[in-house]
């Protein structure tokens, strides 16, 4: 398939447009239905968050494309600001509002952010269907550097050592931690995001630390098997607690926490 793209007109006349061109590109690409639902779901979902956070280039249009690049469908999705990574309002108990990039990082195989002044590309990529799965680096080398990685965050989290933290993860890098009864979390996006859940922690713990008892690591990603001990004024929590952590090239890009340890193997590829 050729690339093709689309100028969208900001508003819902837009996302309309959007839509509409995200599931002519996946059905020439031989998507079935359900995925081309999803699929679109994740593409409207990245144009509604360019409308919101970004702004149009100089044509007064934000800019959709799609092409195929090694064995994967790849929209992309450009406006012509910075990237607004001020915390989000905290979400209503049954709302999704907030949770944009966790959900687009569900139903894409890889979410990539690039910002540079002026200019805010997000990138999502499914692989084509029948394409065989990308193969894992077997090599014991790479799995044991990312576990390297991986255990460095940790050593550099407890020590409150934000400077090596920030060394450690892309700059696109999405956190998705627990929430709790005494705080409700929205996922973090980006260097920005990474500080200021690391403020967050600070603001709203007395105490908070993860031990770390296992690491798991196959292909691009590691699981940590881990305990939180967490307190606050009469709160106390101390917990088991799984990471589920995906890397390129040395960096993390995605870190998410679950209660069970079973989820996070499972999402990790490792269960």
């Amino acid at each position: 398939m050729a690339r093709q793209s689309l100028p969208v007109v900001p508003g819902p006349t837009g996302l309309s447009a959007g839509r509409e061109f995200v599931e002519r590109a996946l059905f020439e690409a031989g998507f079935d239905q359900a995925a081309r639902y999803q699929i679109t779901m994740a593409v409207n979902e990245a144009v509604s968050n360019a409308m919101e956070h970004g702004r149009p280039c100089d044509d007064g249009h934000f800019h959709l494309a799609a092409a195929v690049e090694s064995n994967r469908l790849v929209f992309s999705v450009r406006d012509c600001g910075g990237f607004d990574e001020r915390a989000a309002p905290e979400p209503d108990p049954v709302a999704e509002r907030g949770r944009g990039f966790a959900f687009m990082n569900l139903l894409m195989d890889d979410v990539r952010l690039e910002s540079r002044p002026g200019t805010t590309v997000l990138r999502l990529a499914k692989r084509l269907p029948g394409a065989p799965p990308p193969a894992r680096e077997v090599e014991p080398t790479a799995a044991e550097r990312n576990r390297e990685v991986v255990a460095a965050v940790f050593d550099a989290l407890a020590r409150r050592d934000a400077n090596a933290t920030l060394g450690l993860v892309d700059r696109g890098v999405m956190v998705e931690p627990l929430s709790t009864p005494v705080r409700r979390r929205t996922p973090y996006l980006g260097i920005a995001g990474l500080r200021r859940y690391l403020d967050d922690l600070d603001d709203t713990w007395d105490e908070f630390e993860v031990t770390v008892h296992e690491l798991r690591a196959a292909g691009d990603y590691v699981v940590a098997l881990a305990r939180i001990h967490a307190r606050r004024e009469n709160f106390l929590a101390d917990d088991p607690a799984s990471f589920a952590i995906r890397l390129r090239e040395g960096r993390i890009t995605w870190l998410k926490v679950y209660r069970d340890e079973a989820d996070a193997l499972a999402a990790a590829g490792l269960g």
